[in-house]
């Protein structure tokens, strides 16, 4: 069952992930990758928290952090810019993309871990 709520889960981050890469802007600095990892991070940390504190089911763990949040990020794709920036000789922009993404996602996780734990 768990493996269904996964694959039911990761087609909707997949088809989430691909409509916020259709947003109009371009840039040479990969803002949409960063934007999908950031939000992902941000779900992730606080839904772990929430099922920390023991409110939802197994089977909706599966569907949401594995599932949904795992088809949603893309590391590969960040991995993927990186080095192409790098080949198009933009050496310290892929750095500040390296540093934002692992920090920031680091941050987002936090930020959202904390917003699960908070009663607002």
């Amino acid at each position: 069952m768990s493996l269904l709520f996964v694959g039911i889960g990761g087609a909707i981050g997949a088809i989430l992930r691909y409509l916020l890469s259709q947003l109009p802007f371009q840039h040479e600095f990969p803002l949409k990758t960063l934007l999908i990892n950031l939000l992902g991070s941000l779900a992730i940390g606080y839904l772990s928290a929430k099922f920390q504190q023991g409110h939802w089911f197994e089977g909706d763990q599966w569907l949401l952090i594995t599932g949904v949040c795992g088809g949603f990020t893309t590391f590969s794709t960040f991995s993927l810019d990186s080095l192409q920036l790098i080949q198009n000789g933009n050496t310290p922009l892929a750095i500040l993309y390296m540093i934002v993404s692992l920090i920031g996602g680091l941050c987002c996780v936090g930020i959202g871990f904390f917003l699960g734990n908070s009663s607002f």
